[in-house]
């Protein structure tokens, strides 16, 4: 099996909102987030550094209430 790179014409710095910092980019598909110590993936997100997720699950839960 062979990985493709994606075709995206961005590099992947997290999400917005969130509550951590600086992401450094590996490339269009996951980045580094100093502050939570983890890879941050940009296909899906649940697969956010912790910063990234928890404003992503608040939004979630207040759409429920």
């Amino acid at each position: 099996m062979t990985y493709e790179q994606p075709e995206l014409p961005y590099y992947f710095e997290g999400y917005e909102p969130r509550e951590c910092g600086e992401h450094r980019t590996v490339g269009a598909h996951r980045a580094w987030c100093f502050d939570d110590s983890e890879w941050c993936y940009s296909h899906d997100q649940d697969a956010g550094c912790k910063g990234c997720r928890i404003p992503f699950l608040e939004a979630a839960l207040a759409r429920q209430s």
